[in-house]
């Protein structure tokens, strides 16, 4: 009986340390995989930033080839857009060529080669559809960019759609430029 005992106890405690052993590992893991995915959220949020200056960057060149530019649009006049995807889209910057002023924007539909009508069109834009209020002394160049994203929905069809870029400074039109957003398939 004794010795039935003495095994027992012995078993219990290779069974505690055995769990003990467990819940250590397994709380590593977790620290571990929580200082993972805070790593990748820094170098997701730092590619963000890259690419935020690789538009200034470009806008900066376009504005510097053709001195005459009021609106560069950036990557181009040509957006492709996955549907069902991450929101995507352009940004683009105003050159004041005058004394100092206040500007607004507002982009809406124009036309597409697919059957949607004006009120879907503008309900793809997910940010930046007006702006207003944007000060820009003379001869210069804004110092941020707007971002102007859209999100597709997954049973969107697959076409191209023409958007019109308005830019007014005070209650006049200072510039339009057509934007193309070409929907594809992931």
């Amino acid at each position: 009986m004794v010795m039935k005992n003495m095994k027992s106890k012995r078993a219990a405690m290779e069974m505690s340390v055995g769990t003990i052993v467990t819940i250590v590992l397994l709380m590593s893991a977790l620290v571990l995989g929580l200082i993972l995915t805070k790593i990748m959220y820094k170098s997701s949020a730092n590619a963000i930033s890259s690419i935020d200056e690789g538009v200034r960057n470009e806008i900066d060149q376009a504005f510097q080839k053709e001195d005459s530019k009021k609106v560069v649009i950036s990557p181009g006049r040509t957006v492709s857009v996955k549907k069902g995807g991450d929101d995507a889209g352009f940004g683009f910057s105003i050159r004041n060529t005058g004394a100092t002023a206040t500007f607004s924007y507002t982009i809406k539909y124009m036309d597409s080669d697919c059957s949607t009508t004006a009120n879907v069109a503008n309900k793809l834009i997910s940010l930046g559809s007006t702006g207003q209020g944007i000060s820009i002394p003379g001869g210069n160049v804004m110092d941020n960019p707007i971002l102007v994203k859209f999100r597709i929905p997954e049973d969107f069809p697959p076409c191209e759609i023409r958007y019109n870029l308005e830019v007014k400074r005070g209650a006049s039109v200072y510039d339009t430029v057509q934007v193309d957003i070409k929907v594809v398939s992931r």
